[in-house]
């Protein structure tokens, strides 16, 4: 070897063993993302409990109020549903699940729209639908899974494919118009027939984002795909802090029969999370389980209080989910109504960081009342 070649690769190992990231490119930032319909993309992330006060800050439930001169002016939605989805309509909030988890990855993503059934994650190519405005959510995974190294993916779907908002308004309706409870008229929508069917479409929707994975490299153990079910946001009547027909049930946001109210508890809850958990035994996809998550926190719960000026905002004391009332509906958009809020939101993140954590498989997490949300209960699902 010649003297001035010898010279030439001394120089070029020193340079390598001073700067290692020039021969060796950083890894991809690490990644978790979620997937699916408004309860997982942060629907009713603006509010911290319920009040029944239109003004200013609606007793400081309100998030999205802009602040002058120490009033809350005006409100600006952009401040709590993020990227435009303000706008658009997918409401993706700052404090959606993923966010609010502590998660050891470089980076939380929320891809998840409002009103998403499953047809809106499968591929646009196989038949998927976009979702206002936006692609199809397994066409917006694919360079995120390109781009991170995706470590857990997290999705929420099946309600829509059941028409949940329609059933929950078929049941206050009732309430408020003396009709028969919906328990006996709306059992068929969720019949047999009507599980199954929804149980293939999440199926599908788990083939179409195992695929976009594939074609990104990653091999099925690479990653965890985790499907959660939906919480329930009224008690048991008999938990409940007002009479069936008492007044204040129609003031304070849970205008639904007991018998309805024991429905959604004992069957029509457990019936949507079975088409879920279904889809998941049948594409092997661990379960989070969710129906008891807002337990001694739902709309009306005795061990609750509705804010006021005298009663403030509470992580442990208010109500984690929207209620249903006519301040409500003139407070924000009809759409929040029956979804996580804020503190509701955070719960959902800590069964999430608790989910991560664990070894795989399946798990239920749980709350109880006079608890704050960083205090849920993760424990294997039998």
């Amino acid at each position: 070897m010649s003297r001035r070649l010898r010279r030439a690769c001394l120089i070029a190992v020193a340079a390598i063993a001073a700067s290692p990231a020039a021969a060796l490119a950083a890894p991809p930032p690490t990644s978790v993302v979620s997937i699916g319909d408004s309860y997982i993309s942060g629907e009713a992330g603006r509010w911290l409990g319920n009040s029944a006060n239109l003004a200013l800050s609606r007793d400081g439930t309100d998030r999205a109020c802009v602040f002058t001169l120490g009033l809350c002016a005006s409100y600006d939605k952009s401040k709590v549903y993020v990227e435009g989805t303000d706008v658009d309509g997918c409401h993706r909030s700052d404090v959606a699940e993923v966010l609010s988890a502590h998660l050891p990855v470089g980076r939380s993503i929320n891809i998840a729209c409002s009103g998403a059934v499953s047809d809106n994650i499968v591929r646009a190519s196989n038949g998927g639908t976009p979702d206002h405005g936006e692609t199809p959510q397994a066409d917006q995974l694919a360079p995120i899974a390109a781009a991170t190294r995706v470590k857990m993916i997290v999705v929420s779907v099946g309600g829509n494919d059941l028409n949940f908002a329609p059933l929950v308004t078929a049941c206050f309706e009732a309430y408020l118009t003396l009709q028969p409870p919906c328990s006996q008229t709306q059992a068929a929508a969720l019949s047999d027939a009507n599980i199954a069917a929804a149980a293939a479409k999440i199926e599908h929707a788990i083939d179409e984002i195992r695929a976009v994975m594939r074609g990104a490299g990653y091999l099925d153990g690479d990653y965890r795909l985790v499907l959660q079910t939906y919480p329930v946001v009224i008690p048991h009547a008999a938990d409940a802090r007002y009479a069936e027909r008492d007044p204040l049930r129609i003031v304070d946001g849970c205008p639904f029969y007991d018998a309805d109210m024991n429905w959604a508890q004992d069957v029509a809850a457990p019936r949507i999370g079975d088409a879920v958990k279904a889809a998941a035994a049948a594409r092997g996809a661990e379960v989070l389980e969710l129906l008891h998550a807002f337990s001694g926190h739902e709309v009306c719960a005795k061990t609750t209080l509705p804010v006021t000026a005298l009663t403030p905002p509470s992580a442990t004391r208010s109500e984690w989910g929207r209620a249903v009332s006519a301040s409500t509906i003139a407070e924000g958009d009809v759409q929040e109504l029956f979804h996580p809020n804020a503190f509701g939101q955070a719960a959902f993140g800590d069964c999430l960081s608790a989910m991560f954590a664990a070894k795989r498989g399946s798990y239920s997490c749980t709350g109880a009342g006079g608890i704050a949300p960083g205090d849920m209960t993760l424990a294997p699902l039998s």
